[in-house]
């Protein structure tokens, strides 16, 4: 036992002298290997499940739990035989036992277990709140084969059924790019980024009973950040519920303040964000940055713009390096007026990464602000590629800067185009608006 974390020492030891005490009893062994899978002893836990699966060999559980450890272990062929075993004893959650089965031979890689999960892809097709990640199975099963055709149209199911999937989105990009369509890959890319981790993935009680063991900082830190990449209103509540728990860990560190700055933010919540900006700053590592994070929050809410730029300037003193705490503190000078100076942040944020698009997109904004149009066209041309989030933007940018130089056919083109990119990365807020502007242009005479 002293092999463990300390964080975890006595709550295993515990559960072993329950299972040692009581070596009959099926749940108390199975108790003991959540508890190590809970803390990623994989190894172990799969041992201790297979004693519970011995001592109680029609209990779903221990089976499928053991699936997932195996998957955890990388044995895939392993998983898919306890998944296999724990399919006619899942009652109600059937469909997501399957999903894990098919998803265990698929990983196998040989031709029968492909033909296996090709079959078992297919039948939760059928099943609306699974059809998505099915699908997604079938297209990576498809680009296995080597068949673009049928990967490409299992894969755009996918997304069609949950637009913000980020693992199908990233295996179109992996498609595109191997037709050498770059362009699409660019587009899937771009969607992938928006949330990486987006998926419809269905419900698993047994997983959540496992990571509900855990309370440590670090777990709870882990669960929160994950909760805030999905972004809605719900997501956030529980982001910082999560990371006001791990405060309380004498292990946590300052992360956890830094992040609920961020998050208290989102929310609208200034005076929680202040708090936590005070708090982060009793660590002399992160004070930089939480001069920006919070200046960020003061920025995006216009609140106290004088001293959103005062910490911009601090960060960039303390970490000359961070391209980000340069372009916030850029707009924030463009917010106050100071043009001139706000261009010369924009250049430093460009001298510390090239490709820092919002800078050279702040950069052509300035420009066109002077009138040096020739100028704004050539900072802006550049942000055509690779495609991002924000590149149908850009585009209209160029757009309106092509317009002003006289050049009415590369306007009409560009917002054209920039109108279909935000439609396809699902940006209906930027492109309602471009569809409006360019009605208002293909009017003009």
């Amino acid at each position: 036992m002293d092999a463990f974390p300390e964080a975890s020492r006595a709550a295993i030891t515990a559960a072993v002298r329950a299972a040692e005490a009581r070596p009959s009893d099926a749940d108390a062994a199975g108790a003991l290997a959540m508890l190590l899978q809970a803390w990623q002893q994989f190894d172990t836990a799969a041992l201790v499940y297979q004693r519970a699966q011995a001592l109680a060999p029609d209990n779903v559980d221990w089976w499928y739990l053991g699936g997932v450890t195996d998957t955890a272990r990388a044995l895939p062929a392993a998983a898919a035989q306890q998944f296999a075993r724990a399919v006619p004893l899942a009652r109600d959650a059937t469909s997501l036992v399957t999903l894990r089965l098919a998803d265990a031979r698929l990983a196998e890689g040989d031709d029968a277990s492909a033909e296996a999960a090709q079959a078992l892809y297919g039948k939760l097709s059928a099943q609306p709140d699974l059809a998505a990640a099915a699908w997604h199975g079938l297209g990576r099963l498809a680009m296995r084969r080597g068949d673009t055709a049928a990967a490409g149209e299992a894969l755009q199911k996918a997304v069609t059924l949950s637009p913000d999937f980020g693992a199908a989105h990233y295996a179109l990009a992996q498609l595109h790019r191997r037709a050498g369509d770059l362009a699409a890959a660019s587009v899937s890319l771009a969607r992938q980024q928006r949330c990486p981790s987006c998926g419809p993935w269905p419900d698993d009680p047994w997983q959540a009973r496992v990571a509900a063991l855990r309370d440590d900082a670090f777990a709870l830190l882990t669960r929160g950040i994950a909760a805030a990449a999905e972004r809605s209103t719900e997501a956030t509540t529980e982001a910082i519920r999560l990371h006001e728990a791990a405060l309380g860990r004498p292990e946590t560190g300052g992360l956890a303040h830094l992040n609920l700055i961020a998050l208290y933010g989102r929310a609208g919540d200034l005076a929680r964000a202040r708090q936590h900006y005070r708090a982060a700053l009793d660590d002399a590592s992160q004070v930089a940055e939480a001069h920006r994070q919070y200046a960020v929050v003061l920025l995006e809410h216009q609140q106290q713009m004088d001293e959103a730029l005062r910490l911009f300037e601090r960060a960039t003193a303390l970490a000359p390096r961070d391209v980000a705490a340069w372009q916030g503190r850029a707009t924030a000078l463009e917010t106050r007026g100071r043009f001139a100076e706000a261009a010369d942040a924009y250049r430093m944020a460009l001298e510390v990464a090239p490709d820092a698009h919002q800078a050279r997109f702040g950069l052509a904004r300035l420009a066109m602000r002077d009138g040096r149009v020739d100028e704004a066209i050539a900072m802006l041309e550049p942000l055509r590629a690779p495609w991002q989030p924000e590149t149908p933007r850009y585009l209209f940018a160029l757009s309106t800067a092509y317009l002003r130089r006289g050049r009415r056919g590369e306007a009409l083109r560009t917002a054209t185009e920039a109108l279909t990119l935000a439609r396809r990365l699902g940006d209906e807020r930027m492109a309602t608006f471009i569809d409006a502007e360019l009605r208002k242009l293909e009017a003009r005479p």
